[in-house]
């Protein structure tokens, strides 16, 4: 399980130019409540059903949400950057 993670994290990491948090408009220090927030308050703006211009943005902040709502995920991917 441990490897499938650390290859999940990896695709995330290099698919990503930009900071998860930064993505969903965060800092760091958000807690796992503002993380939820930001991610429904985005997904219903750029969701492709409503908005159909803006599907990779979307694409983009599900993947960031997928980082950052696992903590495990997180702590894999700081390291992979540092």
């Amino acid at each position: 399980m441990k490897l499938f993670t650390n290859n999940i994290v990896r695709k995330f990491a290099t698919s990503f130019k930009k900071d998860p948090y930064e993505m969903l408009g965060l800092t760091s220090k958000a807690t796992e409540e503002d993380i939820k927030s930001a991610y429904y308050t985005l997904a219903k703006q750029f969701h492709p059903d409503v908005n159909t211009s803006h599907t990779e943005k979307f694409k983009e902040i599900s993947e960031a949400y997928n980082i950052l709502k696992d903590p495990t995920m997180v702590n894999l991917d700081l390291r992979l950057e540092g």
